[in-house]
């Protein structure tokens, strides 16, 4: 149970300064990863930084108290949901997302979670833990195969990832409704990291796996999107999502009736590291659809996605950087990019590779030789050792943060990065 206390006014000068520090690292950290494109953004952040500690001084001063952020551990088996204050006494997923609240933290064992529900805003959700961890470093989560396939992922045991699946007894209601497998709506400073969105939604569901709306200054990581269903963005669905962040995620055989087989986008701004889109369906943008957003996308690699039209992408009223990537079709399956007719389009390609077909919005760069994956078809986009993708990146563009590629294995093995999602892995 959480226990309110009162907080004496020495803790309010202490959450003033701590907030300062917080507030230096992480203008730092936006210019170092060059996510600061305006003056205009630090003035902003400066106003609400003041905002901010006028908050603290009066919450602080007048001693009221709060509640203590705390961790809640879950459990996919348990049978008789506990107090979720330890592994021995775990509860449910749903369970602490009802109760969880601004800067507490979830931690999910490994294994399968039926749900449908919500994140609070503040909260961060993490998954693939073994369920003896005291220590969020001591988690592993790499997936300790050379590629993704969902054969991999089959015969994995135990999985990595914690498994997060539609819960029957609510699709069962009305089918037609707009099921997720996870939600979050009106919230910020949310994290997900460590889990397998697996076979949600429906023909009718706008993000069968994950729905995003209005939802600002949050992170996305670790994260694979499976055999998933809907009406656009079957995979995610985001809507006025802005200052997100999305690092290590795979969207594999997702299907969309309409837009956005793996990922759609609308209203968003967005930063996206280590992406992987293959084999996922649409009618228009089979990996994904961006419309009216901002996207800075860094090791991508697109390969056998399949829409009427552009069967990597979709790209409409939209900025879009494309680094360090590569986008894949063969002689049968043009995987390619489509980017509708506006005004003035700011998309550019840069140290990327397109294959087989070149784009107006490529610079001296790029490149359109084959990028020799090892087998697409099979879902298999790592690297053959021959690639042209290998040590042929540029590393300006990788923040300090981003050492692994889309499954973990070590990046700049040589120095020097690798363009697409995948680092090819010398046997030394």
């Amino acid at each position: 149970m959480r226990q309110p206390y009162c907080c004496p006014k020495i803790m309010g000068i202490f959450f003033y300064q701590l907030k300062g520090y917080v507030f230096y690292l992480y203008i730092c950290t936006r210019i170092f990863t060059k996510k600061i494109n305006s003056i205009n953004l630090i003035f902003n952040d400066m106003k609400n930084f003041v905002l901010l500690q006028w908050l603290a001084i009066l919450f602080f001063a007048t001693g009221v108290g709060y509640a203590q952020p705390r961790i809640w551990y879950v459990d996919a088996d348990v049978l008789n949901p506990a107090s979720g204050n330890s592994w021995q006494h775990a509860t449910t997923l749903a369970d602490a997302l009802s109760q969880a609240a601004s800067l507490d933290t979830i931690w999910c064992k490994r294994g399968t979670y039926r749900i449908c529900s919500s994140v609070p805003s503040g909260v961060c959700l993490f998954g693939g833990f073994e369920g003896w961890e005291s220590h969020l470093n001591q988690r592993e989560l790499n997936l300790n195969f050379t590629a993704f396939t969902p054969l991999n992922l089959d015969n994995l045991t135990p999985y990595y990832y914690s498994i997060l699946m539609l819960d029957p007894n609510f699709t069962g209601v009305n089918p037609y409704a707009y099921w997720h497998i996870l939600s979050v709506s009106g919230a910020e400073h949310v994290l997900i990291d460590g889990f397998i969105f697996k076979e949600g939604g429906s023909l009718y569901t706008f993000g069968g796996g994950l729905y995003l709306d209005e939802v600002s200054t949050s992170v996305f990581r670790n994260l694979i999107f499976l055999d998933n269903t809907g009406q656009s963005g079957a995979g995610l669905y985001a809507n006025y999502a802005t200052d997100i962040t999305m690092e290590n995620v795979i969207f594999c055989n997702n299907n969309s009736a309409t837009s956005g087989g793996g990922m759609f986008m609308y209203e968003c701004f967005f930063y996206i590291w280590n992406v992987l889109f293959v084999a996922n369906q649409s009618q228009l943008g089979g990996g994904f659809f961006l419309d009216n957003t901002t996207a800075y996308i860094c090791h991508m690699t697109t390969a056998v996605n399949m829409a009427n039209i552009g069967n990597a992408g979709y790209v409409t009223n939209s900025t879009m950087y494309v680094r360090n990537s590569v986008i894949y079709g063969d002689t049968n399956t043009i995987d390619s990019i489509f980017i509708q007719s506006v005004s003035t389009p700011d998309i550019v390609y840069t140290y990327s590779i397109l294959f087989p077909v070149a784009s107006y919005y490529q610079d001296n760069t790029c490149s359109n030789v084959n990028p020799m994956l090892v087998d697409p078809n099979l879902y298999d986009c790592s690297l053959q050792s021959n690639s042209p993708c290998i040590n042929t990146g540029n590393n300006l563009y990788d923040p300090i943060n981003i050492t692994k590629d889309v499954i973990g294995n070590v990046r700049k093995w040589d120095g020097i990065v690798d363009r697409g999602a995948y680092e090819y892995q010398y046997i030394r």
